[in-house]
């Protein structure tokens, strides 16, 4: 099972990221990932059924544990490939702003709940969540992106000043900030409260022992795997595409 499962991993990444990092082997990375699939899903099973002999709670185990790998993969390979298209469209910025922003939302939250926390947040998903630490996180994030970055006016050289985070993150204004923010302290908690969720039906206490006392690397990458769709669609549909229409009149 464990082969299977990263062969659906593999998969994935290859038909997802492949694409985008070589594009001139789009045709070959397809085939090399249907290849896999065809291996893994359908002459794999067929054949392991028949050396074991195996019945119906067996099949319905198969297919089982072929969801959850299907599901796990898409989790993590899809938003992954959003960050991999937003780092060759718009600059390593429009991910280091971001995942600032949830490591910082994530480091408050464990501060203001420790020191303010007395009202549970979701008791039966994730004890120690607090409504202190949720709300105290969200204000201390979107603080810092209202300190941090510039208001979005036009200085002398033409563009908006960082003042605080510096200048090579020109242009990413503080209404940019503010909407990142927002997502990161309140929707993409709930990437981190669905991997409780998870952890929880299966009887876990962490993802894995890669790293001790943070869960598992899971715990570190849920909420940034939220956050990935959200900022390329952010520019593309709003940010850029703006931009772009204001520039041709």
């Amino acid at each position: 099972m464990l082969f299977r499962s990263y062969s659906w991993f593999v998969a994935a990444v290859i038909s997802l990221n492949g694409p985008r990092v070589y594009p001139w082997k789009q045709t070959m990375l397809e085939a090399i990932a249907f290849g896999i699939t065809i291996l893994t899903g359908l002459i794999s099973p067929v054949l392991e059924f028949q050396c074991k002999k195996s019945g119906t709670v067996e099949f319905r185990e198969f297919i089982r544990q072929t969801v959850v790998s299907l599901f796990s993969a898409a989790l993590v390979v899809l938003p992954s490939s959003y960050w991999i298209g937003t780092l060759e469209e718009y600059g390593m910025k429009w991910i280091f702003i971001p995942a600032a922003f949830v490591a910082i939302n994530d480091i408050m939250a464990y501060v203001f709940g420790k020191l303010f926390g007395k009202h549970q947040l979701l008791s039966s998903i994730s004890p120690n969540k607090t409504w202190e630490g949720f709300l105290g996180a969200a204000i201390a994030t979107a603080g810092t992106a209202w300190l941090g970055l510039a208001d979005g006016s036009v200085a002398n050289d033409g563009l908006a000043t960082v003042p605080i985070l510096g200048p090579g993150l020109k242009g990413v204004t503080r209404s940019d900030g503010m909407v990142l923010a927002a997502f990161a302290s309140l929707i993409a908690p709930f990437a981190g409260f669905l991997a409780s969720v998870i952890k929880r039906a299966y009887g876990r206490k962490d993802f894995g022992t890669l790293l001790p006392g943070h869960g598992g690397v899971v715990d570190r990458l849920d909420c940034q795997l939220m956050l990935a769709p959200f900022v390329y669609l952010y520019l593309s549909l709003y940010k850029f595409a703006t931009s772009t229409t204001t520039g041709s009149h």
